[in-house]
């Protein structure tokens, strides 16, 4: 890199001795650990783990064109429950599975892969394989993956992806339908969680409703209308 140049200090003892100046070095720096966050072609995304924004120095999209579906509206521990995303070609995803009442907490329970070559299992925080991300930027319509409920598992569970369809454009934590332990009240979501996950996709009157005993055991969640 041009602007890597070294400086040469000679002295009789020590012959020459290279040495970077200040600017290179600031400058090698920036570029070693500033500049891998800035795209993640290869699904590495484990720096966006909370947030689940990608670094792509741009805002996200407010109304979303994918959809997320469950193949079921309740689970116990150990259960599969299969997640499916689907829309419009896109490059990139990051799904998730938080508490539904607290969506800023930690990621919930393990995945299992249903195609090893478009998508690859993360690790957030001390749960592994808790996030499924990309593993390149080839265009795709359409993910699946099965969460498998853990024995700690909140009552209710909500689904999040983040969908790049190209670089700058982007969608985060789109919320996908709610599945519940048996016999579970309806959920009673943190207003603050809600907006914080609401704000960075769409209005608040396209998130899913309430899952009841009596609803079919199918469920999904349609983004471009209620």
């Amino acid at each position: 890199m041009a602007v890597l140049l070294r400086l040469c200090h000679c002295n009789r003892r020590t012959g020459c001795k290279m040495e970077l100046p200040d600017f290179a070095v600031a400058v090698w720096m920036f570029v070693c650990f500033c500049a891998p966050v800035g795209g993640y072609p290869n699904g590495k995304v484990r720096e966006a783990c909370t947030s689940m924004v990608p670094c792509h120095g741009s805002s996200p999209q407010l109304s979303p064109e994918h959809t997320i579906t469950v193949n079921g509206t309740e689970f116990k521990a150990g259960d599969h429950i299969e997640v499916h995303l689907s829309g419009p070609d896109f490059e990139g995803f990051f799904i998730q599975a938080r508490d539904a009442e607290h969506l800023d907490r930690p990621a919930i329970g393990s995945f299992v892969l249903a195609d090893r070559r478009r998508s690859q299992l993360l690790t957030c925080g001390r749960t592994k394989n808790s996030a499924v991300s990309h593993t390149s930027k080839a265009k795709k319509k359409d993910i699946k993956v099965y969460w498998i409920a853990p024995g700690d598992a909140p009552k209710h569970v909500q689904f999040l992806a983040t969908v790049v369809k190209k670089y700058r454009i982007f969608w985060v934590k789109i919320p996908g339908p709610i599945v519940s332990q048996p016999d579970a009240l309806s959920p009673t979501p943190s207003l603050p969680a809600i907006s914080e996950a609401m704000s960075t996709s769409y209005p608040v009157s396209y998130i899913s409703k309430p899952v009841s005993k009596d609803k079919p055991k199918s469920s999904s969640l349609v983004m471009n209308g209620v």
